[in-house]
């Protein structure tokens, strides 16, 4: 199964593909797209939904997963990262493919045994799990998270289908 998981922002949205295996997950293809130097939302989403349709006609994945919406203190950043969030589902639903979110508290859970790991915490079980170096960025680590707690919980469903 292949998973493509999205940690979606306006600034910066990570990306990262993984190849899962019942339990052995593979990283296929991880970065992060930035828009500092664009101007305009509509700019910014273009770029976004032109670098996610490179990436699913390179990998086909079988699901696009995004991590969950959290608690914001600022509406706005809330309404901007709604925007971000519903043109990348749309292109997704474009290419026919499954999109799923899975909750902050259980990608950090199901990586790092804690629903309340720190970014670096995300980051080095990450790491060990998909046995890349120290030098992949926030952005891209929790975007593999969300991909790895998406197909351990695609897997478990699964499972219990075929019970």
């Amino acid at each position: 199964m292949r998973v493509l998981g999205l940690d979606a922002g306006l600034a910066a949205t990570g990306y990262g593909v993984v190849e899962a295996r019942r339990n052995c997950f593979e990283a296929v293809e991880w970065g992060v797209w930035r828009t500092n130097r664009l101007k305009g939302m509509d700019k910014k989403l273009q770029l976004f939904c032109d670098e996610l349709r490179k990436l699913l006609k390179r990998w086909k994945p079988d699901t696009v997963a995004f991590e969950g919406i959290y608690h914001f203190k600022n509406p706005r950043s809330a309404f901007m990262l709604a925007h971000v969030r519903g043109a990348l589902m749309a292109c997704a639903a474009d290419f026919g493919i499954d999109v799923m979110e899975v909750a902050p508290s259980r990608v950090k859970s199901m990586i790092t045994g804690s629903g309340r790991a720190s970014k670096e915490q995300v980051a080095y079980a990450v790491g060990a799990l998909l046995g890349l170096s120290d030098d992949v960025p926030f952005d891209a680590s929790d975007a593999l998270a969300v991909a790895i707690s998406a197909a351990m919980e695609l897997e478990g469903r699964r499972r219990i289908d075929e019970r």
